[in-house]
């Protein structure tokens, strides 16, 4: 089954998938969207989110280095927990996965909306960003770039 929370399926399932899916418009919307997640969990069943939201790795190195800004505390990832939290505890593991490409130019469309969070930022820096990338990310005549996700789970237990 696919589909957006909230959703109305009568139904409980023993895993529910978030993958890449909290809404990116406003933080006020994943409460409502995890709840009704949570809701379709038999228990015993195990709820999922798979996220950016909150990860740090290369990108928030790069931007603290290039941007000169600290990339701080994520509120994205607090809203998350919290909104979980009430329900169990909760485990976040951070894993990663590589995008690869043989022109760094790839990379630097991919990952400037991350480093970079307003236009002016992107335009003045972009030739500091590849040129990073070009030293630190290249191999073997392609180019690297880890990217951190966050996998939250937590349990249904209890009644």
């Amino acid at each position: 089954m696919c589909g957006t929370f909230p959703l109305s399926t009568g139904e409980g399932f023993d895993l529910v998938l978030s993958s890449h899916s909290v809404p990116e418009d406003k933080i006020e919307r994943y409460g409502g969207f995890l709840q009704s997640a949570w809701q379709h969990l038999n228990l015993g069943g195990m709820l999922v989110v798979i996220t950016f939201k909150g990860s740090r790795g290369d990108v928030a190195t790069l931007r603290e280095e290039i941007v000169g800004k600290p990339f701080g505390a994520d509120p994205q990832l607090k809203a998350i927990t919290d909104s979980l939290s009430d329900h169990g505890p909760v485990k976040v593991e951070r894993i990663s996965s590589y995008l690869q490409s043989s022109d760094p130019d790839d990379i630097v469309k991919w990952v400037s909306g991350s480093v970079f969070r307003q236009g002016e930022e992107t335009a003045s820096r972009t030739d500091r960003l590849r040129e990073i990338l070009q030293t630190r990310y290249r191999l073997g005549g392609r180019f690297i770039f880890p990217q951190q996700h966050l996998v939250i789970t937590i349990s249904k237990t209890g009644s």
